[in-house]
């Protein structure tokens, strides 16, 4: 039993460290245009990872953190609506672009409709009883079905996306829509789960107005020790999002504006 525990351990630190990129950001297709007229349909912080193994270090860990669910779930909404603005203004800062967001985006003519026809806040549901729903930034349109499936593997199948994205890009007359999301994630744990590691997570996606996929960035903070118990200290890794935002926007407007050139 012992040797099943390590070996599990062990598998479950290599798949950890092959899932952890930190900085990318991946280009499916050229834009076809400057970014002039960006929208950012939402921003959405998933709900937390928690380590399964070891099996019983991990379930005393997990067992603090779901002590305080609540007070983790006001924490991500109160900062998934600051998330939101600083990506705007990161676009607005590399790209001189206009960003159609919060406010801009919820006056638009049709935005009232677009909310009937295309808003699905049954979607967000997660599957956890301890973190039921997603957070997503205050007013803004969810027409995904998640469902209990991670955003970030839901955005990996066109065919969950491609369609809505494009009916929604048509009837605001954008040339792109940004999707972002970020998620709290604990990667290691104490004996007797004493305490923890925790990162912060973040990716955002460039679709055109047909709803094709045209570039992913994503970036992950350095790993902090909690406790586990304390509920600023997981609003404090959620700080860390400015300096992962700042090079992923930095490398997504170089390698932009060297395919216009």
């Amino acid at each position: 039993m012992k040797k099943t525990k390590v070996l599990l351990a062990c598998c479950f630190s290599i798949a950890l460290l092959s899932g952890c990129e930190a900085l990318k950001v991946t280009h499916y297709a050229a834009p076809q245009e400057e970014l002039k007229k960006v929208t950012i349909l939402s921003v959405m912080i998933d709900r937390i990872i928690q380590p399964p193994i070891p099996l019983i270090d991990a379930a005393i860990f997990n067992g603090k953190t779901n002590s305080i669910s609540d007070e983790i779930i006001t924490i991500q909404q109160s900062y998934v609506n600051e998330h939101r603005q600083i990506l705007a203004n990161s676009f607005m800062k590399h790209f001189d672009c206009n960003v159609i967001y919060a406010d801009t985006l919820h006056n638009h003519p049709e935005y009232a409709k677009m909310m009937l026809k295309f808003n699905k806040p049954s979607g967000l549901y997660t599957g956890n009883d301890n973190f039921p729903i997603v957070a997503i930034s205050s007013g803004d349109i969810n027409p995904f079905n998640f469902y209990g499936k991670r955003i970030k593997k839901f955005f990996q199948d066109e065919m969950n996306y491609k369609e809505i994205i494009g009916k929604i890009g048509h009837e605001l007359d954008t040339d792109y829509i940004i999707i972002a999301y970020s998620n709290l994630e604990v990667n290691r744990v104490d004996a007797f789960g004493f305490g923890g590691n925790i990162v912060l997570a973040t990716t955002f996606h460039v679709f055109n107005e047909q709803g094709d996929l045209l570039s992913t960035a994503q970036n992950r903070s350095t790993s902090t020790y909690i406790g586990g118990k304390d509920p600023e200290q997981y609003a404090e890794t959620f700080d860390s999002y400015p300096d992962l935002l700042e090079p992923m926007m930095q490398k997504l407007e170089a390698q932009y504006k060297a395919k216009q050139q």
